[in-house]
């Protein structure tokens, strides 16, 4: 697997890909429907995703997403990174409705599971307010985003987390036509850098 990610990062998706492939064979003979069989086809899902294997990817996910909710208990954190993952393959495909649900169900995993200012479910409630934003629901992801910054702002106060979520309240406000006050916080967001 190490193998496999290195050569993805080094630009080898063929070699990544045939690693990966060999790993899931091998962990289908040796131990059969598992968790870790979940994960290799989640990860081979991945990489054919970045390789623009849209179809192929979303099968994968679909067959790792199954065997993850058969193997795992529910509210499992691996189950929310492949809802993740699938999301981005859907984004890919410009499917941003089926994205929106799959980015739901991992930030509801995540909220039952971790502490509200846990890093892991402030990114996954951020993607969900982006996707919320890119469907034009712009006065609900400015909601999300609003519950977000408070958040990091009390974790870190004065950060630049805090003004890069202060930016994303901005371009929100701004997108409502609420153009003195998304001036405003702008101005706040870069004050914070």
């Amino acid at each position: 697997f190490t193998q496999a990610m290195l050569e993805s990062d080094l630009g080898d998706m063929d070699r990544a890909l045939e690693l990966l492939e060999g790993l899931l064979q091998r962990d289908r003979t040796r131990l059969g429907d598992h968790p870790y069989v979940a994960l290799d086809l989640a990860q081979i899902a991945s990489l054919r995703s970045q390789r623009g294997e849209f179809e192929i990817a979303k099968a994968l996910f679909d067959e790792a997403l199954g065997m993850q909710r058969r193997l795992l208990p529910p509210g499992h954190p691996e189950i929310a990174t492949t809802l993740d993952n699938q999301a981005g393959n859907h984004g890919r495909m410009r499917q941003f409705e089926l994205a929106l649900g799959c980015l739901k169900e991992a930030l509801e995993i995540r909220a039952a599971n971790l502490p509200a200012d846990h890093p892991a479910l402030l990114t996954s409630r951020n993607k969900f307010a982006v996707q919320l934003h890119g469907l034009g629901r712009v006065a609900e992801a400015e909601q999300e985003y609003r519950a977000v910054m408070e958040l990091v702002r009390r974790k870190f106060g004065t950060h630049p987390d805090t003004a890069a979520c202060l930016y994303r309240v901005a371009c929100a406000v701004r997108d409502q036509d609420r153009l003195p006050e998304a001036r405003e916080l702008a101005e706040q967001s870069l004050a914070m850098y």
